[in-house]
């Protein structure tokens, strides 16, 4: 039977973590899936756990490549797309129930849906997660179409989960003009938007289907300078998202929270540095810094215009434009920015 679903995941120094992930994928009581791991030039064993896979299994496609970065190795398996629907996976991540995607593609075709959306719970790393095996019983199951959506998204603004990919499922012609932006560390909110604009129904199910490992010198929990720069810029396609929108509210949400973020990073980038930083890591957080202020210099003018800045908040940001250390230093001591 053709597969329905495809489910892309990308690895890269996961020897210790990949067995977990992909079993709880191979266990679905979904069958017609295809399951593509793609070995990022991994360095460990987790190229050779991959083979192991494809050789036991024929629903794995095992794609070797040269190490190019997380976005880099999802675009390569997007590339081979066959199946009417996708998900991601991240290697040190595992699906929560077995019959999660039998459940999840259920409700897409049954709404019609270009997109599910679902919860996600936290586990931390070292802990042994259960993958669960009765009947899926989910607190709520709500259908968008694209005006509620929008609402959903203003009041959740500030949330992480609108714009993580791993805690969905895409109807694949939602991928025909888009890809992750390679070389960016905050993929998800660059791509985010672009799927929500080729969206226009949706599905959100109100229940944890994704165990997300909590791994402490993971990309996602280390705030590196460069971590930091993508972050302003990912946040800043959100913005432009909700300006299309159209819609007030969220788009005044959305400015807030950019500036409530930038200043949070640019702080990082500015005081969060190594004892022994070398003259070449010294330079690189300047010209990281001297990127934000461009970055900075666009916003600017909407955060005047929509955002509905506090006076601390408005004089921070109109002192941030000729002494930007400053106003960093004084947004974190006054708390301006509730973030900081």
């Amino acid at each position: 039977m053709k597969a329905e679903l495809s489910v892309i995941i990308p690895v890269f120094k996961m020897g210790n973590y990949l067995k977990t992930a992909v079993d709880s994928v191979l266990c679905q009581t979904l069958k017609e899936i295809k399951v593509y791991l793609v070995d990022d030039g991994s360095p460990d064993e987790s190229a050779a756990i991959c083979d192991q896979y494809a050789a036991a299994d024929p629903r794995v496609v095992v794609l070797h490549r040269q190490n190019g970065g997380l976005s880099a190795a999802r675009n390569t398996a997007l590339e081979l797309l066959d199946t009417p629907y996708v998900t991601f996976l991240d290697g040190d991540d595992c699906i929560a129930e077995a019959g999660a995607y039998e459940y999840i593609l259920g409700q897409m075709k049954r709404n019609d849906a270009d997109m599910a959306l679902y919860g996600y719970r936290r586990f931390a790393d070292g802990e042994t997660p259960e993958i669960l095996t009765g009947e899926i019983v989910p607190g709520q199951v709500l259908f968008f179409d694209k005006p509620k959506l929008i609402e959903w998204l203003c009041e959740n603004v500030s949330a992480s989960h609108p714009l993580i990919v791993w805690n969905k499922m895409y109807r694949s012609s939602l991928f025909q003009n888009a890809r992750f932006e390679e070389g960016n560390l905050v993929e998800d909110s660059r791509i985010i938007p672009d799927l929500y604009r080729a969206a226009n129904r949706f599905v959100r199910i109100n229940h944890p289907m994704i165990l997300y490992r909590m791994r402490p010198g993971s990309q996602s929990n280390y705030r590196s300078p460069k971590l930091c720069c993508d972050h302003a810029l990912s946040t800043m396609g959100v913005y432009d998202f909700a300006k299309e929108t159209g819609y007030t509210e969220y788009q005044r949400e959305a400015a807030i929270h950019w500036a409530k973020g930038f200043f949070t990073d640019y702080y990082t980038v500015l005081f969060d540095k190594k004892k022994d930083e070398t003259k070449e890591e010294k330079n690189y957080r300047k010209f990281i810094a001297a990127t934000m202020r461009t970055y900075f210099a666009r916003m600017y003018p909407e955060l005047r215009k929509n955002a509905k800045l506090s006076k601390g908040q408005s004089f921070c940001c109109s002192l941030f434009r000729k002494i930007p250390r400053l106003a960093t230093k004084l947004a974190k001591r006054w708390n301006a920015f509730e973030r900081l």
